[in-house]
Parts: structure tokens; C-alpha cells; sequence
């Protein structure tokens, strides 16, 4: 988190919030985010693209609870349910340690989000098909039906607006992804994790590399 001391000088009191992630506004000083040897126009284009990043993070969240709320699923629920669709469109038989590891929790809480999945009829378990003592998952039609309105209109969407851009642009967007990836990565501290959505209330395993 940038320093909340703004300026050596004092400055009058703002009436609205300005930026949440505009370097200028949270690190005016230049102690966090070095900008010296940056010319100002490239700081304001950066700018724009962080502030263009935070409106569409934001975005996504509010329709990614949108569509939590419709399916009334919590977050983990819903990862494990993508990934279940994804499994069957690509003719993968799932078992429930397959799922546990993808949404890293334990065992125990698998089978407890797996009964929750199951009694609301979101997803059922059967029997392995080369070993009757494993058993699989699968997800009923209707939520494939539910996630693909929600969830899958979105993916459409967006596919559409990168398939807009040319292929240099397309390239441009994949170097800032991979760039952004890199920068995580280095940064990251061993064992942390995402904190879990409230409703969950779902056990999680130890840090494991991540839908």
C-alpha cells in the first residue's frame, strides 16, 4: 500500500476522491513508484492505463458477484463449478481431488462444498467409469445452461473486443499481460493466498500455483 503522507507541503482539502491508483495521487513523492527519469506524458498514459485497469477490475467483480448471486453459489462454489464445465467440454472425468487442488481446500471441505452443490442441484456424483470404487462429478444441465448465460457471455464479450484489435495490438496486450505476470511473480511471498468469499466459510490447503 502506498504511504499515506501526501506532499512535504500542505494542500487544501480535496472535495471528491481524485484516484485509487494514479501514482501522482497515492505516491506524490515519488517514495514507492520512482518516476524521475519518466517524462510526464508517459506518467499520464500509464495513469490512464492503471485507471482503465481498476474501472474494468472493478467491472468484472461486481458482474462476477452478479452471477454468484443469481446461481446463489459463493466464490469457491463457482470455481469449482467452472471448472467442472470445463472438465466436460473437454470429455475429462472429474473426480473430487481434482476439484479440491484446482480451488485449493481440504478434502473435508470438498465433500462439504460437493453436498452443498449437490442438494441444490447444481452437480451430481457418479461412478467412475473404468473404476466403480472412485466416484466423478458432473454438472446438471440446467447450471451448464445458468453458467453459460452468465459466465459464458462474458467470455464472448470479451473474445469479441480482443478479436477487434489488430494483430500488433493483440501482441502489445500480450506483453503487458506476460510483463504484469512476470511482476507478480517476482513479487509474490511464498504461502499466501487469496482471501476466501465470507460465505465459503471453506478450509484452504497450503499456497498451491493456480481458473
Amino acid at each position: 500500500m502506498y504511504d499515506v503522507h501526501m506532499s512535504e507541503q500542505p494542500r487544501p482539502p480535496a472535495k471528491t476522491l481524485r484516484s485509487l491508483v494514479d501514482p501522482r495521487v497515492m505516491d506524490p513523492l515519488g517514495e514507492v513508484v520512482g518516476r524521475e527519469a519518466v517524462p510526464d506524458e508517459t506518467v499520464a498514459e500509464v495513469a490512464a492505463v492503471l485507471e482503465a485497469m481498476h474501472e474494468w477490475s472493478a467491472a468484472e467483480r461486481a458482474a462476477s458477484k452478479s452471477a454468484r448471486d443469481f446461481m446463489k453459489l459463493g466464490q469457491t462454489d463457482m470455481q469449482a463449478l467452472r471448472y467442472l464445465i470445463a472438465a466436460q467440454n473437454q470429455c475429462l472425468e472429474v473426480t473430487p481431488g481434482m476439484i479440491a487442488q484446482h480451488v485449493e481446500v481440504t478434502p473435508a471441505a470438498m465433500t462439504k462444498i460437493l453436498d452443498r452443490l449437490e442438494r441444490a442441484g447444481h452437480v451430481r456424483r457418479v461412478p467412475h467409469r473404468t473404476d466403480r470404487r472412485r466416484m466423478t462429478i458432473q454438472v446438471s444441465e440446467a447450471s451448464r445452461l445458468d453458467a453459460r448465460e452468465s459466465i459464458g457471455r462474458r467470455h464472448a464479450r470479451r473474445f469479441h473486443a480482443i478479436a477487434g484489435l489488430s494483430t500488433e495490438d493483440r501482441a502489445a496486450v500480450l506483453r503487458f499481460y506476460r510483463a504484469l505476470l512476470h511482476e507478480s511473480s517476482e513479487a509474490a511471498a511464498p504461502g499466501r493466498t487469496s482471501e476466501p468469499d465470507p460465505r465459503d466459510s471453506t478450509p484452504r490447503t497450503a499456497a498451491a500455483p493456480e481458473v
